[in-house]
């Protein structure tokens, strides 16, 4: 039997009998992988995803490792919020703001599974961020929201949020991605300690590419 990796693997046959042997040229095997097909899989529900979340200050940069051990850590499920402007998903999670208290960065810890079978995937954030986020999947930078010092530390600043109550799109990068489950890591900076408000929730959507089995029957292409 043969395998995608015998993809462009050469074969020869050899013919043998009392008069002596011979061997034929050598063919080059072509296998076709299937019909390339794409599923959308919702990885993170912006409303029904837990996260573990913590406000108690610097977590230096374990925090955002498959290896962190984060069970002391609250949970929660967006909207994660200390704010009074509308936003078009309720609010469930309360949080301290950095002028009632809180601190500048807050962290968020989750996880998500991509299938064992996909051959290409495109990550998709929809994100309600106040004021700027930076996103790590297991343990790798995958993308930010107006906060441009990569890696950033516990005092680093964002940009200030000018559109709250919009969701903001992001394309997030796929390369430190594995079969199966991925850690989602984020880290929400507010704009100065003195900001009196602060969102967070995301839903993340993998655009998985597969391989179906088709239904058509191998042809012969060449005759030597």
């Amino acid at each position: 039997s043969t395998t995608l990796s015998d993809h462009g693997a050469g074969f020869s046959a050899l013919v043998s009998n009392v008069a002596g042997s011979a061997t034929s040229d050598v063919a080059v095997l072509s296998i076709d992988p299937g019909i390339l097909s794409t599923q959308t899989v919702t990885a993170v529900n912006i409303s029904t995803t837990s996260w573990r979340y913590n406000q108690s200050g610097d977590q230096g940069t374990a925090w955002k490792e498959r290896s962190f051990v984060d069970s002391s850590w609250p949970t929660g499920v967006a909207l994660f919020y200390a704010e009074t402007a509308t936003y078009p998903e309720p609010f469930r999670t309360p949080l301290t703001a950095p002028s009632a208290g809180g601190p500048l960065t807050t962290y968020y810890r989750t996880w998500f599974v991509i299938p064992s079978n996909a051959v290409s995937v495109t990550l998709v954030a929809s994100n309600l961020i106040d004021d700027g986020a930076v996103f790590w999947i297991n343990g790798s930078y995958v993308g930010s929201i107006r906060v441009t010092t990569i890696p950033p530390s516990f005092s680093t600043l964002a940009a200030n949020q000018g559109t709250e109550g919009v969701y903001e799109i992001l394309e997030l990068s796929s390369a430190s991605l594995v079969a199966g489950t991925n850690l989602l890591a984020v880290e929400v900076h507010q704009g100065a300690q003195s900001s009196t408000d602060v969102v967070f929730g995301m839903s993340l959507t993998a655009l998985v590419g597969v391989r179906m089995r088709d239904n058509v029957a191998p042809t012969i292409t060449q005759v030597f």
